[in-house]
C-alpha cells in the first residue's frame, strides 16, 4: 500500500515541482511498475543512509557561536515521507516542521536559516508549513531567512516566500511558480499491442486516468481545475508576503539568481553561504 501512495501523490495529485524535478522521481518510481528494482548498496541502512549508502545529514545544525540554526530542505518535499522516501532523496514536511520547532526552542539560536536545494514537491501539506513559516517570521522572537546555492523552487519557493528575507547566489535556480500534473496517455501503444482496457465507474471523473484509457474533455477539465485551484493557493500564500511580485513572473519559469532579484522573488545576491552567514551572525 506504500507504493500505492507514491504512485497517487506522483501521478493523481497536482504537484508544485519543476518538470526536472517530476522526472527524477519519475525515473525511481517508473522502474518498480514493470518489476525492476533499484541498485541498493549493501551498507543501506533505512532512516540513516540513502540508497547508496551516504549518511543522512541531521535537518537542523547549530552553531552557537553566531547563534545561527540552519535546516537544510534538500530534495522533492513531501507529506509525510517514508524512511524509504527519504533514503531516496526526499524531505519531508514533517521533519521540517519539527526542525523548526527545536530551532525555536534553542536557546542558542537567535536566527533561522532554511537552505534549500529543492525542485518542490506535494502540494499537500506545502501551505500548511508555509503559513508556520510566516507565523515565525511575523512572530518576532526570531528571524527566518531563505537562501540557496542551487535550487529553490515550486514548492520549495512557497516555503521560503514569507521569509523575513530571501537570498541566492547568482546561479542558483528560484522560482517556478505554479503547479502540474502529469498524465501519459498510452491508449495507443495499449491498442497496437491488441489490449483494450474496460473501466466500470459510477461517474464520469471516477477513473480518469487509469493506463491503457484516454481522458474524456470532462475528466481533462476536472485534473486542469484540480492544478488551478494548486496553483491559486499557491499564488495566494506568495503575493499574501511578496505582493510585488508581477503575474507574468508566475507562470511556471524559473529565474537566476539577479533574475529572481529584478522579479521580486528574492532579496539580494550573495557569493555563497559564508558572506550569508556573516551577515546574519553580525546583524
Amino acid at each position: 500500500m506504500r507504493f500505492q501512495r507514491i504512485i497517487e501523490v506522483l501521478y493523481r495529485q497536482p504537484l508544485d515541482i519543476t518538470v526536472a524535478g517530476f522526472e527524477s522521481i519519475d525515473a525511481i518510481v517508473r522502474p518498480h511498475l514493470f518489476g525492476k528494482q533499484p541498485n541498493v548498496r549493501d551498507d543501506f541502512q533505512p532512516g540513516k543512509t540513502d540508497l547508496w549508502g551516504t549518511p543522512l545529514p541531521d535537518m537542523l545544525e547549530v552553531d552557537e557561536e553566531s547563534g545561527l540554526g540552519i535546516i537544510g530542505v534538500c530534495g522533492p518535499l513531501l507529506q509525510h515521507a517514508s524512511l524509504i522516501d527519504k533514503s531516496c532523496g526526499a524531505c519531508s514536511y514533517q521533519d521540517i516542521s519539527a526542525a523548526l520547532d527545536q530551532a525555536m526552542e534553542k536557546s542558542a539560536v537567535r536566527t533561522i536559516l532554511m537552505n534549500f536545494d529543492s525542485p518542490g514537491g506535494q502540494h499537500n501539506g506545502d501551505i500548511e508549513l508555509a503559513e508556520k513559516i510566516a507565523e515565525i517570521a511575523l512572530g518576532g522572537e526570531k528571524e527566518i531567512y531563505a537562501f540557496t546555492e542551487c535550487t529553490m523552487a515550486s514548492a520549495a519557493y512557497c516555503l521560503a516566500a514569507a521569509c523575513n528575507g530571501i537570498f541566492s547566489t547568482k546561479s542558483a535556480y528560484v522560482g517556478c511558480i505554479g503547479s502540474i500534473m502529469a498524465f501519459m496517455d498510452m491508449s495507443q501503444a495499449y491498442e497496437d499491442a491488441g489490449f483494450k482496457p474496460v473501466v466500470f465507474a459510477s461517474g464520469k471523473y471516477k477513473g480518469a486516468g487509469i493506463e491503457g484509457t484516454s481522458l474524456t474533455p470532462d475528466q481533462a477539465d476536472y485534473l486542469m481545475g484540480l492544478v488551478n485551484t494548486a496553483a491559486a493557493q499557491f499564488q495566494e500564500h506568495v503575493l499574501q508576503y511578496r505582493p510585488d511580485i508581477a503575474a507574468e513572473s508566475m507562470e511556471g519559469q524559473i529565474f537566476y539568481g539577479q533574475e529572481a532579484e529584478a522579479a521580486g522573488l528574492i532579496d539580494g545576491v550573495v557569493e555563497g553561504l559564508d558572506e550569508l552567514e556573516e551577515e546574519l551572525s553580525s546583524d
